[in-house]
C-alpha cells in the first residue's frame, strides 16, 4: 500500500516477505524509515507484564528476550528454555551472568558483573588465542585484570593490576605460568609481588 504522495507505506513480495516502508524487502520483515531513526515497539498492556521477543527453531522455544515488567527497573532478560532459567541480566548498568541470576535466586545482578552457577561454582576464564600458529614465548602475557579511576581533571588513570604471564616458552610439555600484581605510585605502575610456578 501506499501514500496520497506515492510513499510505500507496506508491502508483501511475491515471497511473502513483507517490507514497511520499503517495496523491495530482503528479509521475512525489513523496516525502513527514511531520514529518521527506524525502530520496532513490542508493548505490554501494563507495567507489570513482560515485552517478549521469543526465537523459535521447529515448533519449540529456544530463547526469549524480554524486559521484566515485575521486576525493579525492568531489566532485559535473555532467557534459555533449553536450562529452563535465566542465561544473561542486564539491568541499571549491571551484568547478571548464569542461571538464577543472584544469590537469592531473583534475577537482578546485584554487582556491576555478577556471576552465578546453580548447584555448581562459576567460573570466568580469559584466555589468549595465538593465532599467528606460533608458541606463547617466555613473559608473554595470557591475561589481566585492571583497576583504574576517573577524576575531576578528566583523566583515567589505571591503579592497578593482576597480569598472568608464561614463565618459559611454551610447547607441548612446557606451559610454566606466574601472576604479577602491580600497584601505581605518584606517576607510574610497577610489579610488586610475583607468584611463579
Amino acid at each position: 500500500s501506499t501514500a496520497s504522495g506515492g510513499t510505500v507505506l507496506m508491502s508483501i513480495s511475491e515471497t511473502g516477505a513483507v517490507g514497511i516502508g520499503v517495496s523491495d524487502p530482503s528479509d521475512l520483515l525489513e523496516v525502513y524509515k527514511s531520514g529518521a531513526d527506524s525502530s520496532i515497539a513490542i508493548t505490554a498492556a501494563s507495567a507489570g507484564n513482560d515485552a517478549m521477543l521469543r526465537l523459535r527453531t521447529g515448533d519449540a522455544n529456544d530463547w526469549a528476550i524480554y524486559a521484566d515488567g515485575s521486576a525493579t527497573g525492568d531489566p532485559l532478560i535473555f532467557y534459555d528454555y533449553g536450562s529452563t532459567d535465566y542465561t544473561m541480566t542486564l539491568a541499571q548498568g549491571k551484568v547478571g551472568i548464569g542461571q538464577g541470576g543472584t544469590i537469592d535466586g531473583s534475577s537482578t545482578p546485584s554487582s556491576t558483573l555478577h556471576l552465578k552457577g546453580k548447584n555448581t561454582a562459576p567460573i570466568l576464564t580469559i584466555q589468549h588465542v595465538s593465532n599467528s600458529g606460533g608458541d606463547f614465548g617466555a613473559n608473554d602475557k595470557l591475561g589481566e585484570i585492571r583497576f583504574g579511576g576517573h577524576e575531576q581533571h578528566d583523566e583515567t588513570e589505571q591503579a592497578a593490576q593482576i597480569g598472568a604471564y608464561c614463565e618459559e616458552s611454551w610447547d607441548a610439555s612446557n606451559q610454566g605460568t606466574y601472576l604479577r600484581f602491580d600497584t601505581r605510585d605518584a606517576e607510574t605502575t610497577s610489579e610488586r609481588i610475583r607468584i611463579t610456578s
